[in-house]
């Protein structure tokens, strides 16, 4: 049985008209984005030793974003990120959902599965 989700997209055509892109919104992706094997870059495992903090922390980092920034996209405490940085945290969906959207990651690139 097919599974779909139904979403507001646009497709995009090439010069003969053929699809060729689907844009769809951001908020969808997630859901839409499925891989057998979640992959860290070696930047943001560099950022993770380094300071040593969760994934959350080094993908900020990652970003080039402080606490407050990703704070005032989220409207997560600059207070409560920086618990979730310092310790591993099992986020609520709502929250992952919010934490990945801003961060432009897959939410399960922002779980630690140790």
């Amino acid at each position: 049985m097919n599974e779909h989700i139904k979403t507001d997209h646009t497709v995009l055509k090439d010069e003969a008209g053929n699809p060729a892109f689907v844009v769809v919104p951001w908020s969808d992706y997630p859901s839409l984005y499925k891989t057998a094997e979640v992959t860290i870059p070696h930047e943001v495992v560099d950022l993770l030793v380094k300071h040593d903090c969760t994934l959350l922390g080094a993908w900020r980092r990652h970003r080039q974003m402080s606490q407050q920034e990703l704070s005032n996209i989220t409207g997560i405490s600059q207070g409560s990120l920086s618990r979730m940085e310092s310790q591993n945290t099992k986020y609520q969906e709502a929250t992952l959902e919010k934490l990945s959207i801003a961060l432009n990651v897959a939410p399960e690139q922002l779980i630690d599965d140790e």
